[in-house]
């Protein structure tokens, strides 16, 4: 990428970096602001889409950093609580991605879990785009853990493997 960088710091625009984070808010989770605020401090353009904490604003800009926030209800329990947030989530985070990429992001960061944002990962990829994959948690083993739908599992390992392909 330092090719492409070099070629883009000749002319006015960064390059744009759009950074997905669901299980998390920001600036509370400290990977993903030390990474965020790393690449803007080394000239990036940095916009992390997450879920929205009480009392935060939907848009902020901290250290150099655009924040967009949706709303998140957490999940309180139980294998569709924890389906119906993730769904949620991850239709707000790939709409979003997708409204960059149109706009004209040029790297994608996925965080997980979920590994659901593969789609938006493939837009990306179709679009000639760089695609990140930040593994945090291993979710199959994390809907295992929260959850005793033994059904969910095998849902997740391939939505696993999809975020891995791409």
């Amino acid at each position: 990428m330092s090719g492409r960088r070099n070629r883009r710091s000749i002319s006015a625009r960064p390059l744009w970096v759009v950074m997905l984070l669901e299980n998390n808010t920001f600036p509370e989770d400290s990977r993903v602001r030390n990474e965020a605020t790393s690449l803007a401090a080394a000239g990036y353009r940095i916009t992390v889409v997450a879920p929205r904490g009480r009392g935060q604003p939907r848009h902020e800009v901290i250290g150099g950093v655009e924040v967009r926030r949706f709303r998140l209800r957490a999940a309180s329990g139980g294998a569709a609580a924890l389906i119906g947030e993730f769904l949620l989530a991850s239709s707000a985070l790939n709409m979003t991605a997708i409204w960059a990429l149109l706009r004209g992001a040029d790297v994608l960061h996925l965080h997980n879990p979920p590994d659901t944002l593969f789609p938006a990962g493939w837009v990306a990829r179709l679009a000639g785009r760089r695609v990140v994959f930040d593994q945090h948690d291993l979710a199959p083993e994390l809907v295992g853990a929260r959850t005793s739908a033994g059904w969910a599992i095998p849902i997740a390992r391939w939505c696993e493997r999809r975020t891995f392909r791409v």
